[in-house]
């Protein structure tokens, strides 16, 4: 707000970001509208302009769905650990293995969750690598073959972390 001239002095307001704008302006010093323009370069600048918002909103979307599945993960590893951690299993052992693991990745996708609101993309490939990690660690314990729940369970945040990686790569270049 600071950069722009008092309303005193403005004459007008730019049809594409609302920016107040002199008469005497060829371009709008807020989006780069083409004021003084001819018609078919106005035309193709709000066709480009409003193509640009409405892709940033939807990578910003992205990004935000991928930053609410870690903290998601973070949550279920919690509960999951605490379930173990009191589940009735005839095998000790078993459970002195999985439940510090399913803390730990709790605790990892909170960590990371935390980090994707400065380092968004290397938040992003964390998690995935963490959530790989993690799943095959589980699986490896699983007496199930892959069913359904598993392609769900594995599928469904997995696909979810992969777009967020490719919108924050777009939203950083």
């Amino acid at each position: 707000m600071d950069n722009q001239p008092p309303i005193s002095h403005l004459s007008a307001v730019c049809p594409a970001c609302g920016a107040g704008v002199h008469r005497t302006d060829e371009f709008c010093d807020n989006c780069h509208y083409p004021l003084k323009g001819t018609e078919h370069e106005q035309r193709s600048f709000m066709n480009e302009y409003t193509w640009t918002q409405a892709t940033l909103k939807s990578l910003s979307l992205a990004v935000l769905r991928t930053v609410y599945v870690l903290y998601s993960l973070a949550g279920a590893f919690f509960i999951f650990s605490g379930v173990e951690r009191y589940a009735d299993r005839d095998d000790p052992d078993l459970r002195s293995r999985v439940f510090p693991v399913l803390l730990s990745s709790g605790f990892v996708f909170l960590l990371i969750a935390l980090l994707s609101r400065k380092k968004q993309l290397a938040a992003f490939v964390a998690g995935t690598v963490a959530f790989i990690t993690s799943v095959a660690f589980l699986y490896s314990y699983s007496d199930k073959g892959i069913d359904l729940l598993w392609i769900l369970i594995v599928g469904i945040p997995l696909y979810v972390l992969v777009t967020g990686m490719s919108a924050a790569a777009k939203l950083k270049s």
